[in-house]
């Protein structure tokens, strides 16, 4: 996981810690703004910095192993567990590079960066004239097992594109979407991000009217980068319900929704492995208000499709 605070990168076991590497600055093996990890090897792992646009390979144990430039402004994309054994990186990137002091292209542009070079491989952009979704706008996705690309779009709509250079895209509404409403910690949650960008404080007067209208907003039912296609070929994908009590993932089967899987606390990143689901959550706030964070390991080996879990 990505300890963000203080620029490193912590591998653990369900038993113990196994390294701990980084640091902040822009010298081999630092960061700037570590953002992505992915798994390159069953013993190595990448690090994409975002402001430094690089991938960095480490063993699990720290050690530096190489380094990549990346185009710039380029978010990846995974797959799953194994996205990165091949030869190329996908992830997307805007539909025009930004002059100084302005914003990057909301359009969204699919691209493949070869894990040797840098260099981009494939590129694909337009993907919004073959998907009408509700808002008439693609949000984020990751490449399918199977060559495809699966975004997310509006609230509730997934896209499915069965090729990646196919001209035809199926648009699907969860079934399982309801219409809820952020909880106090989904606000809490909001204020610290808006209070992030007046430097880390803001006063109270300054803060209460962003509060009143996000609480006034149904929540996006997926949760933000989560998707994740296990070992079997189901795509996980992590939502917005509840996250207080319990947390739940949607569980596809190519097209067709087969079901939810329910965990204990508030979701807030994950990984899978085999049978292995890993859930980085937030236990229920004590009495004085402070959420202890944890990593859960769930044993999916018996999960079925077209079951509640």
């Amino acid at each position: 996981m990505i300890d963000s605070y203080n620029f490193r990168v912590v591998c653990v076991t369900p038993d113990e810690r196994i390294g701990e590497f980084g640091g902040k600055g822009d010298g081999p093996g630092e960061f700037t703004r570590p953002v992505w990890l992915g798994r390159v090897a069953l013993d190595r792992v990448g690090v994409v910095d975002t402001r430094q646009n690089r991938l960095t390979v480490f063993k699990t144990d720290g050690e530096l192993v190489s380094d990549l430039s990346l185009p710039s402004l380029f978010w990846p994309r995974s797959a799953g567990p194994t996205s990165l054994f091949g030869e190329g990186l996908l992830g997307v990137t805007p539909g025009t590079q930004p002059e100084e002091g302005t914003r990057p292209s909301a359009e969204t542009v699919l691209v493949e960066v070869s894990l040797q070079s840098g260099e981009v491989l494939w590129h694909r952009r337009g993907l919004e004239e073959i998907a009408t979704t509700e808002c008439g706008k693609l949000g984020s996705g990751i490449p399918t097992p199977s060559g495809g690309y699966v975004l997310k779009a509006c609230k509730r709509e997934l896209v499915f594109l069965e090729d990646r250079d196919g001209m035809a895209a199926a648009v699907i509404q969860s079934p399982n979407y309801m219409v809820e409403f952020p909880n106090e910690r989904d606000v809490e949650a909001y204020l610290e991000d808006m209070a992030s960008m007046f430097g880390g404080s803001a006063p109270a007067s300054a803060m209460e009217p962003h509060a009143a209208g996000y609480r006034e907003e149904p929540k996006a039912w997926f949760l933000l980068d989560g998707l994740i296609f296990d070992d079997l070929g189901r795509l996980w994908v992590a939502t917005h319900r509840d996250r207080d009590a319990f947390s739940y993932f949607d569980l596809w089967v190519g097209v067709e929704y087969a079901g939810t899987v329910q965990i204990r606390d508030r979701l807030i990143g994950y990984d899978i492995l085999g049978s292995t689901l890993v859930a980085l959550v937030e236990r229920t706030p004590d009495r004085n208000g402070i959420a202890q964070r944890a990593i859960d390991w769930y044993d999916i080996g018996a999960v079925e499709a077209g079951r509640e879990e």
